[in-house]
Parts: C-alpha cells; sequence; structure tokens
C-alpha cells in the first residue's frame, strides 16, 4: 500500500464522516417540535381562564410549559412565594 492509495482511502471513507459532523456543530441542539409550543400554548391559555385549576397548577412545575403557565398564575396572584420560587 503506497502514500497515494492511503491519501485516497482518507479522502473517501474519513473525510465525508468528518465534513458530516463539522457540518452537524452548526445545527443548534435546542431544536423543538412545533407541537410542544402549541400545546403549551393551550395550556396557557386555559391557565388565562382557571388559573387555580388542577392543570394551570400541574403544569406550572413542567419544564417545557412552566415559561407559559407559571405568568399567567403569577399575574393572576394564585401562585404562592415558594411555587415562584422552586
Amino acid at each position: 500500500m503506497t502514500a497515494k492509495d492511503l491519501g485516497i482511502i482518507v479522502a473517501v471513507l474519513i473525510l465525508p464522516f468528518v465534513a458530516l459532523r463539522l457540518t452537524q456543530r452548526f445545527i443548534p441542539h435546542h431544536r423543538r417540535e412545533p407541537h410542544n409550543d402549541v400545546a403549551g400554548f393551550i395550556i396557557a391559555l386555559q391557565a388565562v381562564a382557571n388559573p387555580s385549576g388542577n392543570l394551570a397548577t400541574i403544569t406550572s412545575f413542567v419544564p417545557g410549559l412552566s415559561p407559559l403557565v407559571m405568568p399567567v398564575r403569577i399575574a393572576a396572584g394564585e401562585a404562592t412565594v415558594w411555587q415562584i420560587r422552586s
């Protein structure tokens, strides 16, 4: 096996994987599915109607939904201090 053959093997087998890995670094890791945003929006609208309800209280602690539901509960005065701090 000569150096030319080794160079061809590297170019054909390894460089495509390196290029793929480099392009993956530019894709954001925080991509979310759109249906998660829609579900959070619908639950936040329900929380506006009933901020002291079970659905609003429970989803205000779920990490993906909390930024949408907890501000509604805080504005309505339904969230206690320990719920806001947790």
